[in-house]
């Protein structure tokens, strides 16, 4: 009866893969198995059955007999656990807890189905991963009825209860971050919108709903880097990549909206952002936010089931930018955002001016000794094809260039401020 690598006993093992044979007769062996172990596994049986073959009255029978169980003459002795039964998004997603609310939902197969999630999350953990596929396939089944609320709710249900148990920026908390964004891809497309005749800003709420999550996700992962000790931070350590990717992905659907929105609704999508921008998250290549809104790679998202539509880059480098993001930024190969731009295949001009109204500097090397123009030039265009050198050229940066040209000491001399402006030129 020991437990396998994800905690789960054999027992559960079995009802989990609707081995009905093997269920039944270890539940008789009391002397391996508690009461509450017991109606455990007979639920799970019955949940995992019905979401294979979606057979009502062979759950509804485990059902019953699990909670029969649960009581001892009359009173409640085993009661389920408290963690999942409820949902502060949702009241309808709470289990059932007594006979007679079992009683009330054997006609109705769609609730039957989603007692069977909430089933599945309490006994094998929000965590498990046929608890979130169950999950996610049933948002699926949402959608394609154009039942949206019902997915969102669903999937934040899902994020909020493995808030509980998981640490931050963990592989299964991932899984529901970037189903949304394959969802809210699929939601901005305006052909399906006409389809399921929807306006996109009624879901304004939801939008921020899930991005605020994002956010606080990436908070609380940075957080617990900070204070933990050495071992504890080289064991949780983690690349937020793939955070910091969906976070930029759910700015999509506020862009799509925003001339829709009223001005305190943009303030708070403004006001969330920053809070994520004061943070400061970096990847394990040191890139910020707005480096990776210029990278190549942005369109990128791993896993998303929905395809994702193509990001409007500009929207995103201009709201970056006017929320606090460094333009002048380096990672660790002291390449800035200009750096990432320049090297995609092609270099939209409007990102560019974007970036240069913004602060950045055309004249910075990386670690290479490379700068725009430069990595510009390796892929055939030249600068002067992309914006005008002399207008974004300064004297401050002749004479950065010039101290650094001629080998002028000046780390004893300048102020730090203006000895970092000198470095990266």
């Amino acid at each position: 009866m020991d437990a396998d690598s994800t905690e789960i006993k054999p027992l559960l093992v079995a009802s989990s893969r609707g081995y009905k044979d093997m269920v039944e007769y270890l539940v008789t062996r009391d002397d391996l198995i508690t009461i509450r172990e017991k109606v455990d596994a007979l639920e799970l049986l019955g949940a995992s059955l019905f979401i294979e073959t979606e057979d009502i009255v062979t759950t509804i029978n485990y059902w019953t007999s699990a909670m029969s169980q649960r009581y001892v003459n009359g009173a409640l002795i085993y009661p389920k656990s408290e963690d999942n039964l409820s949902c502060t998004l949702r009241e309808d997603f709470s289990e059932v807890t007594t006979l007679q609310e079992l009683e009330d939902i054997e006609l109705d197969p769609e609730e039957i189905h989603l007692q069977s999630l909430l089933v599945m999350e309490r006994v094998l953990g929000s965590g498990h991963k046929q608890t979130m596929t169950s999950i996610r396939e049933m948002g699926f089944d949402y959608v394609d009825e154009g039942a949206f609320k019902m997915c969102i709710d669903l999937w934040v249900h899902a994020i909020d209860t493995q808030r509980n148990h998981l640490h931050p920026l963990k592989q299964s908390r991932m899984f529901h971050f970037e189903s949304f964004v394959g969802l809210f891809g699929f939601m901005t497309n305006s052909e399906n919108a006409r389809i399921w005749n929807y306006n996109l800003r009624e879901y304004f709420d939801d939008f921020m709903c899930v991005f605020d999550r994002v956010v606080i996700e990436i908070e609380l992962f940075i957080s617990s880097l900070n204070n933990a000790d050495d071992h504890v931070r080289m064991k949780r350590e983690f690349n937020p990549r793939r955070f910091m990717n969906v976070a930029l992905h759910l700015l999509l659907p506020f862009i799509r909206i925003q001339p829709g929105l009223t001005k305190s609704q943009w303030e708070t999508v403004k006001e969330a952002l920053y809070k994520l921008v004061k943070l400061n998250p970096r990847n394990s290549s040191g890139s910020t936010l707005l480096h990776m809104a210029c990278s190549r790679k942005f369109k990128d998202v791993e896993d998303s089931i929905i395809p994702a539509s193509v990001t409007p880059k500009t929207e995103i480098v201009d709201l970056l930018l006017e929320t606090g993001c460094d333009p002048s930024a380096t990672d660790h190969e002291g390449n800035t955002p200009l750096h990432e731009l320049a090297m995609n295949k092609v270099c939209p001009k409007d990102v560019v001016d974007a970036l240069l109204s913004g602060g950045a500097h055309l004249d910075v090397m990386n670690s290479q000794g490379q700068t725009f123009a430069s990595l510009r030039a390796s892929r055939g265009q030249p600068v002067s094809q992309l914006v005008n050198v002399v207008r974004h050229t300064s004297l401050q940066c002749l004479a950065a260039a010039s101290i650094r040209r001629h080998g002028i000491p000046y780390k004893d001399v300048l102020p730090s401020r203006l000895v970092k402006f000198v470095d990266i030129h």
